[in-house]
């Protein structure tokens, strides 16, 4: 009984500040009835859910307490030591009795309507889909906040591959430029085993279209594709992954120098490539589905 099940969370968490009379009580039932429902037989229902909620209470602790009930269920029902499906009701049910949420701020949502103008240079033309790894990467610069007082800034640069929004590669420079562009790529281009005709999207900032990143890109002979003057929705993959990365890891931390922020957004980059999972992708990781397709079915 879920009444129960509360109480006795509630009681085992901190047995002083929650006695069973006044639990008892304040739920307006018997202790006799408590302790009941507490000598009862444990039934195989009862055995799933204590499973269920050790790893739901894992679950959260490794996530930072990023998990909602959808995502929850997902990571619960990957795990092989649950024997059977678990549906979200339970997962909720679960997740409130042991006092656990999703600890995030709402995340943003860009309904710019876009316009159709400068279609031509907008080849992308939103289509996040990639049937390979090393068809499309999406690139872009975005400010975080670190120090004391959060009074120091920095730029993170980043080039995702489409398929499965795997990270490539990530550069950490003070100010937005094109050589943190350019280095950001070339970290990319070696990683991946420097493909050739990959289509490139960026936004119009300064650092994408200096002389240097274009010709950096043409040597290897990439297909350049830029969002259209004021639709940052053309680059909806980087803001979603920004936005993603703020709220459920930087916003997180707190960084008093240079090179703990670096550390930290190591540390974060390596959580969504190779942790965070995604229904999106069958439940994968990044890397996961990055290699399945790479490697004919391995993962490493």
């Amino acid at each position: 009984m879920l009444l129960y099940e509360a109480m006795h969370a509630l009681h085992e968490e901190n047995p002083a500040a929650y006695p069973i009379y006044q639990l008892a009580e304040a739920a307006e039932v018997s202790k006799q009835a408590y302790y009941k429902w507490l000598r009862r037989s444990e039934t195989a229902n009862d055995q799933l859910n204590q499973l269920v909620m050790e790893k739901i209470r894992g679950l959260d602790e490794a996530h930072k307490h990023n998990l909602g009930v959808k995502r929850m269920t997902m990571y619960i029902n990957l795990d092989e030591e649950i024997s059977q499906r678990i549906n979200h009701k339970r997962v909720r049910r679960l997740m409130h009795i042991a006092g656990i949420r999703a600890d995030i701020r709402e995340k943003k949502h860009n309904h710019i309507k876009t316009n159709e103008m400068y279609i031509t240079d907008n080849v992308m033309n939103q289509d996040f889909t990639a049937l390979a790894p090393n068809q499309k990467w999406a690139t872009d610069m975005t400010e975080l906040r670190y120090g004391a007082n959060l009074e120091h800034t920095l730029k993170l640069s980043a080039v995702i591959d489409l398929y499965g929004t795997y990270v490539l590669s990530f550069n950490v420079s003070e100010t937005e430029t094109s050589a943190a562009a350019v280095q950001t790529f070339q970290r990319a281009y070696r990683i991946s085993g420097h493909p050739r005709h990959v289509l490139v999207h960026s936004d119009r900032g300064a650092a994408y279209t200096s002389g240097a990143f274009k010709n950096y890109l043409r040597r290897h002979n990439a297909h350049r594709s830029m969002s259209r003057p004021g639709t940052p929705y053309d680059n909806a993959i980087m803001e979603k992954f920004w936005n993603d990365f703020k709220v459920e890891w930087w916003d997180k931390q707190h960084s008093f120098t240079f090179k703990e922020a670096v550390k930290a957004i190591k540390a974060g980059i390596d959580y969504f490539n190779l942790i965070r999972r995604s229904e999106t992708i069958n439940g994968h990781t990044p890397e996961e589905f990055r290699n399945m397709a790479i490697y004919g079915g391995a993962s490493a």
